[in-house]
């Protein structure tokens, strides 16, 4: 499906989708066992909305910092109050064919309020957009570029998706989401 190089219009449902090359996940995964890696490639895929989250977060913070507008196009915020029955509860048959619509689509979801929301995702964006070393990282930087490469050595075909980065000065800058930044609990997590 793909080749050796640098896309930038790979979609991150065909980068997952492709199982030619090997992604970090994969190969910490055959690190544990070939086992492991076999059940990681076997299992279906299901929706995270931690993962949802980051990825809302990413592009909003792109879209603050460079001016571009990707949130809105690849982004639905779901408000359990705009369910099509407001007077029934979200389990009535239409409210949940409504929500397993806006889940199954291929937009990351953000909830409007709540842990993982955009009410908690403006607030970090605040502080973010404030911090001169975050603006200098991400200012005129490509976003979630995928890479495809064949490692010389082994011949393994291996695959990344760097958040952000700058290619023409060898910068990568991978942005994450956590509910404790501590050094201590950071660094575990990162």
């Amino acid at each position: 499906m793909f080749k050796d190089g640098i896309f930038d219009n790979v979609s991150i449902h065909e980068y997952y989708a492709d199982k030619e090359y090997i992604s970090s996940s994969a190969l910490k995964e055959a690190v544990k066992s070939l086992n492991h890696f076999d059940y990681y490639y076997k299992k279906p895929s299901e929706r995270k909305s931690h993962f949802d989250f980051g990825n809302c977060f990413e592009l909003a913070l792109m879209d603050a910092i460079n001016g571009t507008d990707e949130f809105n196009q690849f982004v639905t915020v779901y408000d359990e109050n705009e369910r099509p029955e407001k007077d029934k509860g979200i389990t009535s048959n239409k409210n949940q064919e409504w929500k397993k619509s806006i889940l199954n689509s291929d937009k990351y979801v953000i909830n409007k309020v709540g842990d993982e929301s955009v009410e908690t995702m403006n607030l970090m964006l605040e502080s973010c957009i404030k911090d001169k070393v975050i603006n200098a990282l991400i200012k005129n930087t490509d976003y979630q570029k995928s890479i495809f490469w064949t490692d010389k050595k082994t011949g393994l075909k291996i695959k990344t998706r760097p958040d952000v980065c700058k290619i023409s000065k060898s910068v990568i800058v991978d942005i994450k989401t956590t509910k404790d930044a501590s050094p201590e609990k950071f660094s575990k997590d990162a």
